[in-house]
């Protein structure tokens, strides 16, 4: 199984055969998470791997590109934060940690994700902080994602000079973000195809939705690059 740019690139031109989305499948409660339930939709010949398994295989790529630079500190024997959705629930977390045990990283924490950025906000503004809150009594950190987005609200109180941050909110899961946008292209491709294309199957459009990322991935780096004026 490959994994990475060279899977993503090839799951563009080999209809039915990518599996993208592993993070968003392990909090579908609807489906059986354990189950080789992907790449969904493809044919039955098509070998198919649960998400659990698909995540795995990305941690595991990660460890061994770890091994690779550092063969004398092995990724196992640090101390490895994992980021999730902050929406994520129980469940959901439990097979990321499972995951995480097959990829052969047993002992890690979680973090969420909109925390692991509010917390690396504080250390960037460490020096002026109580300053920067001065004036701010709540902060809402948003965190659009691949496939989900994350809301979470922090309150702000002064004591003694120093801001205290308490967290007081986290927003119901939203399968929202950046598939979700490839999804909207494909489906507009699709409408737009000459009548005699018709519907596309299940393996077709997933290599259409492929396609529309890496145009749209295309686009939004051009126009990144582009100097303003």
């Amino acid at each position: 199984m490959l994994t990475g740019r060279l899977a993503l690139d090839l799951g563009a031109q080999v209809p039915g055969r990518l599996v993208a989305s592993a993070k968003s499948w392990l909090s579908h409660a609807a489906v059986d998470r354990l189950a080789p339930i992907l790449p969904w939709g493809a044919d039955e010949e098509v070998a198919k791997v649960s998400p659990v398994v698909a995540s795995a295989s990305y941690l595991a790529h990660v460890r061994a590109a770890w091994l690779h630079r550092f063969p004398k500190s092995p990724l196992e024997q640090q101390q490895v934060i994992l980021t999730v959705p902050a929406s994520f629930d129980e469940g959901a977390r439990a097979l990321t940690l499972e995951a995480a045990r097959q990829a052969g990283l047993p002992n890690l924490r979680l973090l969420e994700e909109p925390q692991a950025a509010f917390y690396d906000w504080l250390f960037r503004h460490r020096q002026r902080l109580a300053e920067e809150l001065e004036q701010t009594r709540l902060l809402m950190v948003c965190d659009v994602g691949g496939g989900t987005t994350d809301l979470t609200l922090i309150q702000v109180a002064i004591q003694d000079g120093e801001p205290e941050l308490t967290r007081i909110g986290v927003g119901n899961h939203l399968m929202l973000g950046g598939d979700n946008m490839d999804l909207a292209l494909a489906h507009l491709v699709e409408s737009r195809l000459p009548g005699n294309e018709g519907r596309l199957s299940a393996a077709r459009f997933s290599q259409l939705t492929a396609r529309c990322r890496a145009a749209k991935e295309q686009l939004l780096s051009a126009a990144h690059r582009r100097p303003c004026k």
